[in-house]
């Protein structure tokens, strides 16, 4: 006999006595409406509030309710609020909807896979999904271009050759001279015939270090060599093309 099971999600501003009512709310739903169909009352699952930000399939009970759900299987949720994000939401769809799982949100009647709705209702969630991302997305960029515009970073952090300066939230890039020289002097040294391997043993062996304190590991200086030629190309100081040969250069000296 398949059993039908309830799952909610405590909120950070619901007392005990509420989640008792939803507790309740749903045992009722499945009383009147799933026992007639033939249904056998499972139990109530019930996740705190701290794991909002923890996919469904993580979560402490959420986990022990994924792994007794049987094919035909019903689970009963009390809200949205019981998911993650869209893609935790169609991710578990489309799970349960392989093993012949159903499930329901109390909260949009409307949202059901019981009855033969299954694909009508994948259909919507990843339509939903993928309109959500595509919103962010575009919310991401306009917001990227407006702090660019306005003289701000558009994220966290800046290329090679550029330390943040200024107060949190109006922080702006400005030239490291001293990240410039080792990055100039990667340059010379790389256009005169060193090969990375040798450049990265130089700078190691000088204890030179990039801006973070971190070492210069040879993708660092490759991507430096980039940043510096493309660099001095923008400010008319473009450099010779580089040789391909090898050498042994000395260290370099800033």
């Amino acid at each position: 006999m398949p059993t039908a099971y309830c799952y909610l999600r405590a909120s950070l501003n619901e007392a005990d006595a509420d989640v008792a009512k939803l507790q309740q709310a749903m045992t009722e739903h499945v009383q009147r409406v799933l026992l007639p169909l033939g249904y056998a009352l499972g139990s109530v699952y019930l996740d705190a509030a701290d794991t909002a930000f923890v996919e469904f399939r993580e979560r402490p009970q959420g986990r022990e309710l994924n792994l007794r759900l049987q094919r035909g299987d019903h689970v009963v949720i009390s809200g949205l609020e019981f998911i993650r994000n869209r893609h935790d939401l169609r991710a578990t769809a489309h799970a349960w909807s392989d093993r012949g799982i159903t499930f329901e949100i109390l909260a949009v009647p409307a949202l059901t896979t019981l009855g033969g709705n299954s694909g009508a209702i994948l259909k919507v969630i990843d339509f939903v999904a993928e309109v959500s991302n595509a919103w962010l997305k575009d919310r991401c960029r306009r917001g990227q271009r407006t702090r660019k515009q306005r003289g701000k970073l558009a994220n966290g952090s800046c290329a090679p050759g550029y330390r943040l300066a200024g107060r949190r939230g109006h922080r702006r890039k400005e030239v490291d001279p001293k990240e410039r020289a080792v990055m100039a002097t990667i340059v010379e040294l790389r256009d005169n015939g060193a090969s990375w391997r040798t450049l990265y043993f130089s700078l190691l062996k000088d204890r030179i270090k990039r801006r973070d304190g971190r070492e210069w590991s040879e993708t660092a200086i490759r991507r430096a060599y980039c940043v510096e030629k493309r660099l001095r190309q923008q400010e008319g100081r473009a450099t010779p093309a580089a040789s391909d040969a090898s050498a042994n250069p000395p260290p370099p000296t800033l």
